[in-house]
């Protein structure tokens, strides 16, 4: 019982599902593309924002600690040259305090921390003891000097800046300091308690400890930030990074150092915040790409029926290619694009290649049974196709010197292996169009198609310096001569290129052997 052919799918079928699924995948990869793209563009360039406003933020208030700490050198010098008048004293306390906005307070006190002079005199601190960390630790250095951020007594969140005092004898008179209250309105707190984020973003400062010294949130002043901030402000003094903290939230994270008082600034951007414009945009493209997407699909199917045509007929006439008339039939099939031309331009080729060939093979063999290179036969028979078909070509024709000897030295075996070691110099030297051949003996020829003489020159000298410069299997070195001819109006037919090329082969022959002679100069 005869099988029955399972029916196939349509092609047209096949390439409009195929076009509709591919349409569909495209789109989507790309609107997921996009919003990966787009993503890591915002968090690339958040993370380069948070570090430039995080090295701003510390630039400014960096220079806002040493301009307060000229400030106080400068009062220390009249302060220096006036440690008995009370009244100087007074007049600079309260100048440093009320100028700029600089100090929410100001202070001279001698070497037993005793104050000497406040502003504003309201804190009411006149003739008593400073016992705050900040007092003693600054009477201690001797030196201009930033606390760490302390709470006072009073809840106050205070930095204390000073400057020391030293007599004429360099002898240790006290100090003098402003203090900044990091909660109250004052030019630090200008600096680090605003900011253009108005969202779930802050800033805040800590220590080299990774204790928080100063935050919006009076709450978190003195916490501990996250291991993984103190590891990323190990490697560099500014960065940017992303994290997780305890609770899972994700922040976009940029840093820079405070060098004049040792902490750091840190600005934090949920992850969330910097993401959410990527998923807008693309639900945007989504929308506008819609009818684009639908008027897409329909011109898709009207010219997949447009496409197919030619290819079922150019399908149908190649199943009958071995028919005489098939080539005929090919050449009938309507092509109104380019790769239906292609193809059928090809087919045509090759169905009328391949039906002379099988003729021709059928006739005679084409290769050289010693060397592979082409017969003298095919090279013929290929001349003369080249001559019908108008292509210019050029010839080497080359001959290996002193062969005779070859063979009367070393014998006919090794002389054979000496013209198989030409044969494959010849196609290594030669390019993919050129068609090598065996000529007779030790005499060989390449056609070189769409090639002049002097091309074709370069080609036979660097054969021929590589054959002198290599050892042949009869364990010397052979060198060869070679004559180049092209096709011209003087040598229009194959025999008269190839009676030039022999020529000038006699002629590098006729000069000393080992050398390329041209039909056109001498060698």
């Amino acid at each position: 019982m005869k099988e029955v052919e399972k029916k196939k799918i349509k092609l047209k079928y096949l390439m409009s599902g195929l076009m509709l699924v591919g349409f569909i995948v495209i789109i989507a990869f790309g609107l997921i593309s996009g919003y990966k793209v787009i993503k890591a563009s915002l968090l690339e360039e958040a993370l380069s924002n948070n570090e430039v406003y995080a090295k701003k933020l510390a630039h400014t208030a960096d220079q806002f600690l040493i301009d307060s700490q000229d400030t106080l050198a400068y009062s220390a010098d009249i302060i220096e040259q006036n440690l008995n008048n009370d009244g100087i004293l007074s007049e600079e306390a309260r100048r440093l305090q009320e100028q700029a906005n600089s100090f929410n307070s100001a202070v001279v006190v001698n070497p037993e921390r005793e104050v000497l002079a406040v502003s504003p005199k309201s804190i009411n601190v006149k003739d008593k003891v400073l016992d705050s960390s900040g007092a003693r630790e600054a009477n201690r250095a001797q030196r201009p000097n930033i606390t760490n951020p302390y709470v006072t007594i009073t809840g106050k969140l205070v930095v204390f800046i000073s400057h020391p005092l030293f007599d004429e004898h360099n002898i240790y008179q006290g100090l003098v300091a402003g203090t900044l209250y990091l909660q109250d309105q004052n030019a630090f707190y200008d600096i680090l308690g605003k900011h253009p984020y108005e969202d779930e973003s802050s800033v805040y400062v800590i220590d080299k400890e990774g204790e928080i010294i100063f935050h919006k949130d009076i709450d978190r002043v003195g916490e501990q930030v996250d291991d993984e901030i103190i590891t990323q402000l190990q490697q560099s003094d500014t960065g940017a990074f992303r994290m997780t903290d305890e609770h899972k939230k994700r922040y976009v994270t940029g840093y820079s150092k405070l060098e004049a008082a040792d902490w750091y600034v840190i600005l934090q951007r949920p992850h969330e915040l910097v993401e959410a414009p990527a998923k807008w945009v693309v639900q945007r493209i989504g929308l506008t790409t819609m009818p684009f997407f639908v008027l897409m699909i329909i011109i898709t199917l009207y010219a997949t029926l447009r496409i197919v045509r030619p290819i079922h007929l150019l399908a149908q006439y190649t199943e009958e290619s071995l028919e005489s008339k098939s080539v005929d039939k090919l050449k009938n099939v309507p092509s109104f694009y380019d790769e239906a031309q292609s193809l059928k331009r090809s087919l045509v080729r090759t169905l009328s290649t391949l039906h002379s060939q099988v003729a021709f093979f059928q006739s005679q063999a084409v290769l050289d049974p010693l060397t592979g290179l082409t017969n003298r036969r095919t090279m013929d028979d290929m001349l003369q196709n080249w001559g019908e078909n108008n292509i210019s070509y050029a010839v080497i024709m080359l001959d290996l010197d002193h062969f005779k000897r070859v063979n009367d030295t070393y014998g006919h075996a090794v002389g054979d292996e000496v013209l198989q070691y030409l044969a494959e110099k010849i196609k290594f030297h030669a390019r993919t169009q050129d068609v090598c051949c065996r000529y007779g003996g030790e005499e060989f020829i390449i056609l070189l198609p769409h090639t002049t003489v002097e091309e074709a020159f370069h080609i036979a000298e660097s054969l021929r310096e590589d054959l002198a410069q290599t050892v042949s299997p009869c364990g010397d070195v052979v060198t060869m001569s070679a004559g180049v001819a092209e096709i011209s109006e003087t040598a229009d037919a194959p025999e008269r290129v190839i009676e030039l090329a022999d020529r000038a082969l006699y002629r590098a022959k006729e000069a000393g052997r080992n050398r390329t002679c041209t039909s056109k100069d001498e060698c």
